[in-house]
């Protein structure tokens, strides 16, 4: 698994909150996983058919029966702090372990909705490594509690995996572009006009800048090729812009293909 050969630099996690005294988020290694509760189990045993006892250490992220007295930060701005006190994550075995010893958490998006409500899961206080959202497509709606709560944690890593990156509208393409945090497509105006506009008018252009988006940040697998993996079905995995080291890559494709393609059709 990626999350075992591509781990986070030494000395770039905070492994003793205890004295750990910055006002700042607090950096950890540990990957957040977010999928629907129903395949958490689905989640475990992969990790148990693919990886040796021992490779990855994982547990589940649940909230505490206690409520926490600070709101949610949607806008990912640090928050003043006394003490960052680590949510316990359940593992396999039943014992229990802080977050920021895990290199993975499960975590549901139905427990992540409820953190929204003041819950005691505590996560603002921490800058996760990576964080992996799987059936993306429930945050394409960018308005919803899910892709909000999504958005306001902070990482250093984005990836979203779903198989159906699109339900009924393109524009879903751009709600998995905000939480990748992919400038300047996250932003509604310049994926209308630099691709979403086109592409509802079946130009070549606008089919043209929607291919080359996405080759560089989009990492598909078919079905033939997750069957040897054990998988059911094919998947799309998007990759944010500093996972893939592709902001240049970006960048030129801005350059190179959308504005000339734009400044044509405005010629």
């Amino acid at each position: 698994m990626l999350i075992c050969s591509r781990p986070p630099p030494a000395n770039w996690a905070v492994t003793d909150l205890e004295a750990y005294d910055s006002q700042e988020v607090a950096p950890i290694k540990t990957t957040l996983l977010i999928a629907p509760a129903t395949l958490l189990a689905q989640w475990e045993d992969e990790i148990k058919a693919h990886l040796v006892p021992g490779a990855l250490r994982y547990g589940r992220l649940e909230p505490n029966p206690q409520k926490f007295d600070a709101g949610v930060n949607t806008r990912r701005v640090a928050t003043h702090r006394k003490k960052t006190v680590p949510p316990r994550c359940k593992l396999p075995d039943g014992d229990t372990a802080p977050l920021h010893t895990l290199d993975l958490a499960l975590l549901s998006y139905e427990h992540l909705r409820d953190h929204s409500r003041g819950d005691s899961l505590n996560l603002e206080h921490f800058g996760f490594w990576r964080v992996c959202l799987d059936e993306a497509q429930m945050i394409s709606n960018t308005n919803s509690v899910a892709a909000l709560m999504a958005s306001s944690l902070w990482r250093r890593h984005a990836w979203v995996i779903t198989g159906t990156p699109i339900t009924s509208k393109l524009d879903e393409i751009q709600g998995l572009l905000t939480f990748l945090t992919l400038e300047p497509m996250d932003a509604m105006r310049y994926w209308r006009s630099l691709v979403g506009h086109e592409c509802d008018q079946f130009s070549a252009a606008g089919l043209l800048a929607l291919r080359g988006l996405l080759r560089g940040v989009m990492l598909r697998r078919s079905k033939a090729q997750v069957c040897k993996l054990k998988r059911n079905s094919a998947c799309f995995a998007y990759f944010s812009s500093f996972c893939q080291d592709s902001v240049d890559d970006v960048q030129n494709f801005v350059l190179n293909v959308c504005l000339p393609a734009l400044l044509q059709l405005l010629s």
